[in-house]
């Protein structure tokens, strides 16, 4: 079909270009007629690229699917150079999922991305079809993104090292005081809202060796990250391997994390995620794979 339109187009634009050897008076309805053939023209190019495009798009999205995270075990982290964490897991089985549903664009051969949290929240809200983990859900970020997924609970406590002086304190002894946070988390402004000031670092487990090394008298981190950021250092960092830290205060709870896109992304990549997702769910498979690291969701 495409090759009979262009065809016809490559003949129509011949004719009208034609020197037609015929007065205006003789021949009044001439430019009528040009004008039909040129529309004739238009309509037969646009048919023809028009299914150019629709035959390329079923290719691949655009831009491509990719996935971003950063370290944040046990959601997300780097073993032995090796993507790992309960998060890294489920994305995994997702994207074997949708290698074999049958369905186009094909998705195939996505890896999963580790870079700084702040590059890569940033890569996720500007971009299109960028899937970023693990994302805490608040009311800024639901205009922003589509959530895909399970959703995990997270608790943000305040913590310093345990002494015999250790107790809990109050939301105003925290009043121009320092407190450690990874670059770009979201509880910076929960920090502020006490008026703390935050101490940036790279990641959590600066955060852990600053406090350790009384370079921070407190660390604002999430209670599970912690805990199992702790387990991990414990095996490989002498330095803290001792460590004994103290909850002071409850700086934010009764939130959830999960797997994001920026809504400008394809709703239809969208969709499939989710489709996926919730195919493994009814399979059992995302239980199995949160027992497997003690997580609830």
């Amino acid at each position: 079909m495409g090759r009979t339109y262009l065809r016809f187009t490559v003949f129509t634009i011949i004719v009208c270009k034609l020197r037609v050897p015929f007065s205006s008076a003789r021949f009044p309805r001439m430019s009528l007629l040009r004008k039909i053939l040129y529309t004739s023209a238009f309509f037969g190019l646009f048919s023809v690229f028009s299914k150019q495009e629709i035959a390329f798009a079923v290719v691949k999205y655009d831009p491509p699917f990719s996935v971003v995270t950063s370290d944040f075990p046990p959601f997300s982290y780097l073993k032995n150079g090796q993507p790992s964490g309960v998060m890294v897991d489920i994305i995994q089985e997702v994207l074997k999922e949708l290698e074999n549903d049958g369905k186009l664009p094909k998705i195939s051969d996505v890896q999963i991305n580790f870079v700084p949290w702040k590059r890569a929240y940033r890569m996720a809200s500007e971009g299109t079809n960028v899937m970023l983990f693990p994302m805490g859900i608040n009311p800024e970020r639901n205009k922003q993104f589509a959530w895909v997924g399970p959703r995990f609970p997270r608790s943000i406590w305040i913590y310093s090292l345990k002494t015999d002086k250790t107790h809990a304190l109050k939301k105003q002894d925290f009043k121009g005081k320092l407190v450690g946070i990874v670059r770009g988390y979201s509880w910076d402004k929960d920090l502020r809202d006490i008026s703390a000031i935050p101490d940036e670092t790279v990641d959590d487990r600066m955060l852990v060796r600053k406090l350790a090394g009384h370079r921070m008298d407190y660390i604002a981190m999430d209670e599970e990250v912690l805990r199992y950021t702790l387990q991990l250092m414990k095996d490989t960092d002498p330095f803290v391997r001792d460590l004994k830290l103290e909850k002071v205060y409850p700086l934010f709870a009764g939130g959830e994390r999960t797997f994001g896109l920026s809504k400008t992304s394809d709703q239809d990549l969208i969709a499939r995620l989710q489709s996926a997702y919730l195919r493994l769910e009814k399979r059992g498979t995302i239980k199995k794979i949160c027992k497997r690291y003690d997580i609830r969701y």
